[in-house]
């Protein structure tokens, strides 16, 4: 578990897809994303029951996640996750706060949170995010950590571009 000044983010778990459907399920956070909406629960319990690995497939990327549980209260607010490579040093991160939560900086404080736990531990060098150029919300809180804009990734069948930012770690 981690602990940020504000929540909890708890390792996901297969018992976590309950208690995270309804806020997942406000399409309202979708629209800058290529995923919909899970369809049930027994569909969010399927997906994380293989993220509850940590590991991918091709046993190549590690994959770390939260869901993130304000402190003293009974509810989740969203997630934050870091596909981590190894060899290149390197997190690529990624956060989903429910819209009943924007605008109080939960993201941030998650993203920052993750970053530092997992830094030491997996000795990245580095952290990149892909961000929907419509999205400025979003950006605002890559730019606020310190992420630097490092180029455009081109729209495959999407709506939009993407802006990649990254962020130097460690020495």
């Amino acid at each position: 578990m981690i602990k940020t000044l504000r929540m909890f983010l708890e390792p996901v778990t297969p018992k976590h897809a309950a208690r995270m459907f309804g806020g997942l399920r406000d399409e309202r956070a979708y629209r800058y994303l290529e995923e919909a909406p899970p369809e049930s629960v027994a569909e969010l319990q399927a997906r994380y029951e293989l993220l509850a690995g940590q590991i991918s497939p091709n046993g190549k990327e590690i994959w770390l996640n939260w869901m993130c549980k304000r402190r003293g209260a009974e509810y989740y607010v969203g997630y934050v996750q870091a596909t981590v490579f190894p060899k290149r040093q390197m997190a690529l991160v990624a956060y989903h706060i429910f819209p009943a939560f924007w605008g109080q900086q939960l993201a941030r404080e998650a993203v920052k949170g993750m970053l530092t736990a997992i830094t030491p531990q997996y000795e990245l060098k580095e952290a990149r995010a892909h961000i929907d150029t419509r999205n400025k919300p979003s950006i605002k809180v890559v730019e606020s950590l310190g992420f630097e804009l490092n180029g455009t990734v081109a729209s495959v069948g999407r709506g939009s571009d993407e802006y990649l930012y990254i962020l130097k770690l460690g020495s």
